[in-house]
């Protein structure tokens, strides 16, 4: 399956369309076909490949489970402990 940025790039550099013209075509902004066309020109065919942010990396490898570590509760849970009942004045 082909990349919509790829169709876009091809668009512009190869079929020599207009920016405008493509964004509008494939239903994206201009500012998204003008950033698409400056990492082709600084990196080449690997401006095609979808970004990924490494804030997802990080969230994935806190979410994902160790299988060493048992996550059953042990003891009273951490934090304060808690309040005892206030008894009414008797008077």
């Amino acid at each position: 399956m082909v990349s919509k940025a790829r169709l876009v790039i091809t668009a512009v550099v190869v079929v020599g369309r207009r920016p405008g013209e493509v964004a509008r075509a494939y239903g994206v902004s201009r500012s998204w076909v003008y950033e698409l066309l400056a990492r082709h020109r600084a990196e080449g065919d690997v401006a095609f490949e979808p970004r990924f942010h490494a804030t997802t990396g990080e969230l994935l490898r806190h979410l994902t489970l160790d299988t060493t570590r048992n996550y059953q509760p042990t003891g009273r849970p951490p934090g304060p402990p808690p309040r005892k009942p206030q008894q009414p004045d008797p008077s």
